[in-house]
Formats: C-alpha cells, structure tokens, sequence
C-alpha cells in the first residue's frame, strides 16, 4: 500500500541550500533537556499521513523543558495547560475539543515542574513552534514568561481563526512577547533564523507551511541537536519518506501545505546529513520509547 501512495503521490525535491554550521560542543553554554508528555490520542490514519491509510494510529502531544546554564528554564511548545485538564470544552473549547480523538490527559507541564522543585515562575522563557491550541494552550500558566515568536505567526494567532486551529485566550492578553527579527545565519537550507541567546544554544528557524509563522526549534547541548518540527511534520513519516498529511487535513489545517512538505524535505536532507541530529516529530507516538523518561535529562 505504501509503495502505491508513494508512486501516485510524488512531489519533486525542493533544492535545500547553505551549511549546516554544526556548532563546537565546548563553545556551547550546556544545559540540560528534559521531556514532558502530556497527553495522547487517537490519530486517524487518512488524516495524519496520507489518503488511502485506513484504521488509526496514536498520537502524543509533549512539552520540553530547556535549563540553560544562565537564562534559566525555558519551555518548548506548552502543549496543554491546567484549564484543558479542568475542562476540554472551556479550552480548547467545544468545536477544538471535537476533533481530538480520544484525547487521554496525563500531565499539565507545571505539575511536571513539581517535581524538580519548581514551579510556573521559574520559567523565564517560552518558545513555540506555533500558536495552535495543543502547542500553545499553557501559556496562560507561564504569565511571567518571555514568549520568543515569529510576529507573523503572533498576528495570525491573535485572530481567533478557531477552524485553523488557533484559541487565542491562553495567550491574547500577554503584555510580555519578543517578535523575532529573524536575523541570523542560514542554516542547512533555512535562511530565516533566530538566535534567542546570541549563544547558539536555542535557535528559531522560520519555517511557515502549517501555519503562516511556523518555526522549527533547534536545541543545541554539548551532548548533541535536537530539532523539535513541532506540526510541520506530525509524525516522523512525514519527514522522513517524506509525506505530507491526508487531504482532509490539508484543506482544513494547512496554510500552504506545499511549503510545509518542503520543510520536510530539508529536514530529511539535513538529518542525512548529520546522523548525529535527533528530530522530534509534533505527534509521533514513538518519542515516548525513544527519548529519555522524565526526569532523565539530556545534557
């Protein structure tokens, strides 16, 4: 069935430009990683990959939790926040809530947090890769927090376009926002970057497709790259074949799904490229086996 898909559904190779600019592991500050998943689902098939799938396939929806050496603790996407597990029809709200499948609430990252000791005020940072509700609907439990966003995608989250994804009541009141300048080098193929720190420890990479300001987040410790596609790829097939999501989900959750699968094509290039590069798919369920358990830390 694959090979089928494959062969009726192909799509030319974009050109991926520029280095990869792997930065020196002792000219990094360090830090540590640690991973939050916050929920499951159920996914189904059609939708997440490509038509002609049938059945379903579990998804989770994660946080990730960035300790930096002098910045303090920063957080990844926020995934869901305390309001989701009170009450899925308050936020995301009924017609949001409607499309998650099965949606099974584990943890709120700030109950997370208990467990090193800390609590929402000790995060001094936020970054997402966009502002749909299941990446961005904790915000509102991290108020103290520096939210780094692309300002497009900052405009387009604003409008409350809840039939693309967005409730912008976890984080429409936010007086505390930096809109990124995008200013700094190309990295393997994308020349619109961000350096949060000026250290080459978290950097932002302007990635729209899914949604019109849709970043990726490349992380960098001296132990190794992580680069978190939050949904410019939902599940690692969509990377890795590459294979853009089903019709249906095009049509209704894609600004420019064309732009997003080219997106997934300069990360499968770049992962070929340095093995040593560990991608993070938004959904796929197989993060849970494959990254270290919480409170595990990557350093």
């Amino acid at each position: 069935m694959l090979i089928s898909l494959l062969a009726c559904f192909h799509l030319p190779e974009p050109p991926v430009a520029g280095s990869l600019t792997t930065p020196e592991p002792t000219a990094l500050p360090g830090g540590s990683l640690r991973v939050m998943h916050v929920a499951t689902m159920t996914m189904r098939e059609s939708d997440a990959l490509a038509e002609g799938f049938e059945g379903t396939r579990e998804g989770v929806i994660s946080a990730y939790l960035f300790d930096h050496p002098t910045q303090g603790l920063v957080l990844i996407d926020t995934a869901f926040g305390r309001r989701t597990f009170e009450d899925p029809k308050d936020y995301p709200g009924p017609i949001l809530s409607g499309l998650l499948d099965e949606l099974e609430l584990k943890r709120p990252p700030v109950e997370y947090l208990a467990d090193l000791d800390k609590t929402a005020a000790d995060v001094e940072h936020v970054v997402v890769t966009h502002l749909h509700y299941d990446h961005a609907g904790g915000l509102e439990d991290f108020p103290d927090a520096t939210l780094h966003i692309d300002p497009v995608e900052w405009d387009a989250g604003t409008k409350h376009e809840v039939w693309r994804g967005y409730n912008p009541t976890a984080y429409k009141r936010r007086d505390n926002v930096e809109l990124l300048a995008f200013d700094g080098p190309s990295i393997a193929g994308f020349d619109r970057t961000h350096d949060v720190f000026g250290d080459g420890s978290l950097m932002l990479l302007s990635a729209p497709g899914h949604t019109p300001g849709h970043s990726l987040v490349l992380l960098n410790l001296p132990g190794g790259s992580f680069l978190f596609l939050g949904d410019a790829a939902w599940l690692d097939d969509n990377w890795q074949l590459p294979m853009p999501k089903g019709a249906a989900m095009r049509r209704m959750a894609e600004t420019d799904w064309e732009a997003a699968h080219d997106v997934c094509w300069q990360v499968k290039r770049w992962a070929e490229a340095d093995p040593s590069l560990t991608v993070v798919a938004g959904h796929e369920i197989g993060n849970v086996d494959a990254l270290k358990v919480w409170p595990q830390a990557y350093e």
